[in-house]
C-alpha cells in the first residue's frame, strides 16, 4: 500500500519536475531564438543551450500568444 502512494506522488509530480528541461529543449534549434546562437562569442549558458542558467519558467505554457513564460533570476550585474 505504502508502494501505490509513493508511485502515485511521483506520478503526480513528474510533469511539474520536468518542465522546465522540456521547454528549454530546443530553444535555439527549434528556430524560436536562432538569433541568440548566430554570433561569434554567444554567452556560455546560450552556447550550452542551458536556458535555465539564467533564467526561471514561471508559466507551464511556451511559447505564449501573449507575455512572458521565462523570467531572469536576478538582475543587472548579479547575472
Amino acid at each position: 500500500m505504502v508502494f501505490v502512494r509513493i508511485l502515485s506522488f511521483v506520478l503526480f509530480c513528474l510533469p511539474t519536475l520536468s518542465l522546465p528541461v522540456v521547454a528549454a529543449e530546443g530553444c535555439l534549434t527549434a528556430g524560436c531564438h536562432a538569433e541568440f546562437a548566430d554570433v561569434a562569442s554567444p554567452h556560455p549558458p546560450v552556447a550550452d543551450e542551458d536556458c535555465l542558467y539564467c533564467h526561471i519558467q514561471n508559466r507551464p505554457e511556451h511559447p505564449t500568444a501573449q507575455g512572458s513564460s521565462f523570467e531572469l533570476v536576478t538582475q543587472g550585474a548579479a547575472l
